[in-house]
């Protein structure tokens, strides 16, 4: 009976210990992805073995199901960015050039002379219209601009100031000629038009006449002398050669005259500074020194004069 019970203690603790063995066998299995296969098969499989093609998605975009290529197809480069400044690589390399304004023909021109005239056209349109045939610079254009700067109409002086930028060497000596006849102009916009546009196509040649005209214009009688004279300093200033001093120099030198303009008196100011001659120097520092002495009781005109002769003193360069 001993021998008995102590065989079937010995079957139950064999049975205990190979359920044990199976329990622990089957956790191991499930604790890893894929165990049952590599237990059969003995080898071990790359971790990313799963999932070839998560180590190529880029960033940015999604590595789920809706991949539809197969798994280890490459992905294609990003095409090399297209360079639309070719200037920046190459300095040979320019924009093509705009194209050249053709003539008016003869046949649209009585067309195009009774649009600059339609008020119902916007004033906008036929300003546009008028800096075309400037730009066109043609035999014919020029003839209608300078009809319409002879015409007594809102767009004449428009006309003129157009004519003074045209580029066409056969219409230079043309519309020289005709800017110089508008010097006499009774109308100040044209008249001022005219002095800015001759000074632009005719340089130095026109400092004897916008010397005339400044001498011409100091007093007048409608009472507009400083709108004419600054056209005529600021012309001068564009020319910037230092024949224009003298003209300037003498300007400057009425500041003692009755009813003179502080504001005329700066541009005089910025005239001399850019032409920047020793006598235009000189005659700066005079005028800081005039104002200075009568500078105003007054505290704010007393603060306007400091302010001029401030501007005088560094126009010519002083501390």
């Amino acid at each position: 009976m001993h021998a008995a019970a102590g065989m079937k203690r010995l079957i139950a603790i064999s049975v205990v210990t190979a359920l044990v063995i199976v329990l622990a066998v089957v956790a191991g299995s499930r604790g890893r992805p894929g165990g049952d296969a590599r237990e059969n098969t003995g080898t071990a499989a790359p971790a990313e073995a799963e999932t070839p093609a998560a180590a190529e998605t880029p960033a940015g975009t999604s590595g789920s199901a809706d991949h539809s290529g197969p798994a280890d197809d490459p992905i294609p480069p990003r095409p090399a960015p297209v360079n639309t400044h070719p200037r920046e690589i190459s300095g040979s390399v320019q924009p093509p050039a705009a194209p050249a304004p053709q003539p008016l023909p003869q046949a649209e021109a009585a067309v195009v002379a009774r649009e600059l005239n339609d008020v119902s056209i916007p004033l906008s349109a036929r300003t546009a219209r008028i800096r075309e045939l400037a730009a066109r610079g043609d035999g014919v254009s020029i003839r209608i601009l300078m009809d319409l700067g002879d015409a007594d109409v809102y767009l004449s002086a428009a006309a003129v100031e157009a004519l003074g930028t045209v580029r066409s060497p056969g219409a230079k000596a043309t519309v020289t000629d005709y800017l110089r006849g508008k010097l006499g102009s009774t109308d100040l916009k044209v008249l001022s038009a005219a002095i800015k546009g001759l000074g632009n196509l005719a340089g130095d040649s026109a400092i004897p006449e916008l010397e005339r005209i400044i001498r011409e214009n100091r007093v007048r009688p409608d009472g507009y002398e400083q709108m004419v004279l600054i056209a005529a300093v600021e012309t001068l200033q564009h020319i910037g050669i230092p024949e224009c001093t003298p003209i300037l120099v003498e300007e400057l030198g009425r500041s003692e005259d009755k009813g003179w303009s502080l504001a005329y008196g700066s541009v005089l100011v910025e005239a001399l500074k850019q032409i920047r001659t020793p006598e235009g120097k000189t005659a700066l520092l005079a005028y800081a020194d005039r104002l200075a002495e009568r500078r105003p009781d007054d505290p704010l005109a007393g603060r306007h004069y400091d302010d001029k002769v401030a501007e005088a003193r560094a126009a010519a360069g002083a501390d």
